[in-house]
This record gives C-alpha cells, structure tokens and sequence, in this order.
C-alpha cells in the first residue's frame, strides 16, 4: 500500500462513539508482545501506526512516534536488514507526516539512506531520497527536492530491484510516493508516469484496498495537473485532465466497496473528499453542492481540502451562485492549517488563482483591471515556460544520474559481497594496504573474526539458514562499531575488522562490544551461533599479510579457549619487504 502520502481517502473514519483511531487499543496491540512477533508483523504495526497517525490530534500523534520508536528498538535489537531498513523508513515518514516532527526525521532519513546504501536496497534507498524530497518541499527548498526526486527516478529506472510479490509491491508504492512529490513540485508528466508504472506492478500482486489508494493517489496527481494547465491558459488539456480523473474515479467505486475503507451503503462520492471533487470538477453543477459542502469540513489533508473547495466554489458559480463561491474558497483559504503554508505549493497557487478570478467577476471590469491581468497572464506564461525548463533538466538529472550509477554499480560489485552487502576479501586487501602505509592511521588495530558454531547451523538446518544467520551477524558487527570503522566477510564464517587510528585496548573494547552483540541475537535469528575474535596493532611498515597472519593466530588462541570471546596478541613481526598479503 503507498502510505507516504495519505492514504486513505481524505476523509477521517472515526472508530466508536467519535473517538480518534490512534486509541488505547491499537497502541496495546501495536506494542504487545513486540519480542515474539514475527518481522511482518511488526512492519504491519507500523503501517497501521503511520496510517492511523495522519488523522489524530498532536498529542495522539505524539503517541504513534513514540510507539513506532519501540517498534524501531525492537528491529534494532534483531539486526535484520529488511526489518530495520523497514522499520527505519516508517519511523522516519511518521513524523514527516505529523505535526511538529519535521527536524526530528532528520537522522532517520540519514540512517535509512545508509543503512540502504550498505545493503544494496535499491528500492529502499529510492524511497529514502523520496522522503527526503517530501522534507525539502515542507521546509521550501524546492530546488534540494527536485535533486532527491531526479535520484529516486534514475535508481527506480535500475534493474537491480526486488523479485516476489513483495519486491512488486515495494516498488510500486515508492514509485506512487515518487508520484505524489513530483505533484507537489508541478513535474506532472513524470508523476503520471509514475503513477501508471505503480499501478503496473500492483496489478500483478495487489489487493483491492492497495489498488484503491493507488487510484486515489492517482487522482490527485491529476486533479492538480489539470487546475496547473488551466493556470497557463490551456483550458481544454485541463478539462481532459478532469475527464480522465472522473472516469478513473467511477472505475475505483467497485473497488472502494470491496474494502475496509467503505463506511455504510452510500456511494464512495459520498464518502471520499478527493473522489466526489473529481467528479465535480469534470462537470460542474448544483448536484454536487451538499456533498462537497459536508466533505470540505471533514477533508483531512491539505490538497484534499484545495481541491474539494475549489470544485465547491465552480459547482457555485455553475448555478450562479457567486457570493457564496467567494465565501466558500475564502473559507478554504482561513482554514487551512498554519503549519500547510509550504505543502502543496501548485495547489496553493490554484486556489489564490480561483479567488482572483472569482473576485473580478464579482468586480466590475474597468481600464484599472486591465494591467493587472495582462500583468498575471505575462507571469503565468514566464512560469509555464520555467516549469518546462524544470521539467527538462529533471529528467536529464536523471538520465544522468542513472548512467553514472549503472557504472558505480559495477565497479561496487566487484568489490562487495553480494550474500551481506559488505566489502569482500578484494576490497578489504586494498583497504588494508592503503591504512598501513597512512600515517593518519597509526594506531591502525585489525581484527579476524570467526563464528563460533555455525558449521553445525548449517547441518542442522540448511545452507539458506546459514545464509541469513551470517546477514544478521553482519548487521550486529557493523551497528556495533564506528562509521570509520571497516568490516569485510573474507570468506566462509570469517569476518576481518579494521579499526584504523585505534589503539589495542580501544579495539578489545570495540570487538567484545561486537562479540555481545551477535551473542544477543535471538535465537532464531542468530541460531546460537558466537565470535572468536583475535586483534592485533600492526608494527611499524608492518605488511598486511603478517598483520592478517598475526590476527588470525590471536583468533585461534580465543577458539582454544573456549570461544565466544577476543583474544589480543600484541607482539610484533619483522616487516616484510615486497609488500604482497
């Protein structure tokens, strides 16, 4: 389901005698028994909590953080990649998507892009830089937005995305996300493409409720892309805008019935704010007027409430009724929420648009109107032909970026470990050798690393059951050192650690911190499995071979002893002079 930019339908359904849907008993159920869930559920929780969230009040809203964070604890504590990078991008989108929360999200999105970047989630990465955009267009810096929104297009233009049904669905909601801030930021043909190409891939795996809140999602992309052409004069694209928005609109009844979202036995028109203004705004008239007027006071987001007042206000003046359309898109203006003033800029635009025009029909046209028309229609052109400079530098930012990528990708390749993500034997060599002939890191400490075990994980279960238990041990390795620090799976269960500028003592502690970290993997995570560690403070030209030699030696000696422990070996070894590992 695309969650990022509301999902639902734009008008709150309260549960039970009015209360809010952030209640007492979801947060019980979302928290319950948090230790025992298995990964999807827990993913679930948080979507339902992101969901729930963008209706309530702050205080409630305030409560849904603070219950995705325990979520976000608990995916931390099981060192699964796909859990975390879930759970990270949830906890960052709930608090871009609620009040007051907006700085908050900062290092999140910083971790979630990282934490993508090291596992090679192309997917999860593209989403990253679509939150980042959705950021950047709330604080007002457009122009950081379209940088982020070109990058999420050239990585979702990549080949390398997930298989399955949930790899089909991941892309198609970050590809309606991707949609929805290419609206905001007036790249209406791109998010259209988006958007189809969203609903490409649901249509393989989806259900109905996904489907539904892809065509909602839809709509207003269109709904906006239509009242942008109208703003530069090309009044009949705009109408075909509207035409195509109304029959989408009537194709997503059957399908509104069909899901949680439908409310009783009234039409979906009824009951959903951005559907009802579709139909509207194709053809406006007096039956539309009752609806519109109740939906415009339940509408819960900013361009659902723009556009509902804004097609309330044509059905107005479609029966002549003019004062009153003034009343209800100035009643829209006053009632948006201080804190939309930055959201949805073109939807802003139109609205200001709607009242200049409603406010010279209601004035009699005299020569001092005529300069300020000819003057609007001169900017509104000037602006047109900026957002099609926009547009074009957008996809050629794109293309550009994608071309660049698909290089970097192959060079990364060859020197990463397609089963963790981390550096391989190759990459670590090189590493290795350039930290020991830096003398910015002297001390430079390396670690071998062996797991404790794991032959028998893979006997007793299966090689796939290994697979993922050394997954989950690099996770535990790398989040319990620094971001300087370099962790590479040199082969088999063997990991080696360079901790460059890091005295002995400060690498003991480094490793053991390690060691107890993959110790604590649940058991059905870690399977049992342990570290043995030795760690060794290479000499003086010391080659990488002898360091490695040395650190592997302290390895076995921990082995020896027992394992689950590190061992440290500081004695030294001549160097050698050729130079080769």
């Amino acid at each position: 389901m695309s969650e990022i930019t509301s999902t639902l339908t734009g008008t709150p359904a309260p549960g039970p005698s009015g209360e809010g849907l952030l209640t007492d008993a979801v947060l019980t159920t979302a928290l319950g028994r948090v230790a025992a869930c298995p990964g999807d559920e827990l993913l679930a929780r948080a979507r339902e909590l992101f969901i729930r969230a963008q209706w309530e009040l702050p205080h409630s809203q305030h409560a849904g953080v603070a219950a995705t964070d325990v979520l976000l604890a608990e995916a931390r504590r099981r060192a699964d990649p796909d859990l975390l990078g879930g759970l990270l991008r949830y906890a960052a989108a709930i608090r871009l998507f609620t009040r007051g929360n907006l700085v908050q999200a900062d290092p999140l999105l910083e971790e979630l892009a990282r934490h993508a970047n090291q596992y090679g989630m192309t997917v999860l990465l593209a989403d990253s830089h679509v939150l980042r955009a959705r950021r950047s267009v709330l604080a007002g810096t457009e122009e950081v937005a379209l940088t982020d929104a070109a990058t999420a297009l050239a990585l979702l233009a990549a080949p390398e995305h997930p298989s399955g049904q949930d790899g089909e669905r991941a892309i198609a909601a970050t590809l309606s996300d991707l949609g929805m801030v290419l609206t905001q930021l007036g790249a209406h043909e791109l998010a259209d493409e988006a958007q189809q190409r969203s609903e490409r891939h649901l249509r393989l795996t989806a259900g109905h409720a996904e489907l539904l809140v892809n065509g909602l999602n839809r709509l207003r992309q269109l709904l906006s892309w239509g009242l942008r052409l109208e703003r530069a004069g090309h009044r009949e694209q705009g109408a075909e805008r509207f035409r195509i928005a109304q029959q989408v609109g009537r194709e997503l009844e059957p399908l509104w019935l069909r899901t949680m979202f439908n409310m009783g036995d009234q039409p979906a028109a009824e009951q959903c704010a951005v559907l009802a203004a579709a139909l509207a705004l194709a053809e406006p008239g007096a039956e539309h007027v009752e609806r519109l007027h109740r939906l415009s006071r339940a509408a819960n987001f900013t361009a659902d409430r723009i556009v509902v007042g804004i097609a309330l206000g044509r059905c107005l003046e479609q029966q002549g009724s003019m004062t009153e359309a003034m009343a209800a898109l100035t009643a829209t203006r006053d009632g948006l929420p201080e804190a939309s003033v930055r959201a949805e800029p073109m939807l802003q635009l139109a609205l200001r648009r709607e009242l200049a025009r409603l406010q010279e029909a209601l004035t009699p046209v005299g020569p001092h109107t005529r300069p300020i028309r000819d003057y609007a229609t001169s900017l509104e052109a000037e602006m047109w032909t900026l957002r099609q400079a926009r547009l074009a530098a957008l996809r050629s930012q794109a293309e550009h970026l994608r071309l660049a990528r698909e290089h970097g990708t192959m060079t990364a390749q060859a020197l990463s470990d397609p089963l963790t993500g981390l550096p391989n034997r190759r990459a670590m060599d090189q590493q290795l050798r350039q930290a020991l002939s830096s003398p910015t890191s002297v001390p430079c400490s390396v670690a071998l690393v062996d797991l404790d075990g794991f032959k028998d994980v893979n006997d007793r279960y299966s090689h796939a059951t290994g697979d993922e238990v050394l997954r989950a041990v690099a996770t535990a390795l790398r989040s319990a050192l620094r971001v300087d620090d370099t962790v590479a799976r040199y082969g088999g269960d063997e990991f080696v650690v360079l901790l460059p500028g890091t005295a002995l003592d400060a690498a003991r502690a480094a490793l053991e911190r390690a060691a107890q970290a993959v110790a604590g993997l649940p058991a059905e995570i870690g399977a049992g499995v342990t570290l043995s560690a030795g760690v060794v403070t290479a000499d003086d030209q010391e080659a990488a071979g002898s360091v490695l030699a040395r650190a592997d030696s302290a390895m076995y000696r921990a082995k020896r002893l027992g394992g689950n422990q590190v061992n440290i070996e500081p004695g030294s070894a001549p160097p050698l002079d050729d130079g080769s590992p």
